[in-house]
């Protein structure tokens, strides 16, 4: 994890917003497939 860390700290906060992004739609997709069933 530190490597990891260390790879991706100096990133452009562009760079994490769109990381933020998807990652919070996947969730919502989650989401609305558990409610599905």
């Amino acid at each position: 994890r530190f490597e990891f860390a260390k790879k991706y700290a100096n990133m452009s906060l562009d760079f994490w917003k769109k990381v933020l992004w998807f990652d919070e739609s996947k969730f919502e997709l989650f989401e609305q497939k558990q409610r599905s069933k």
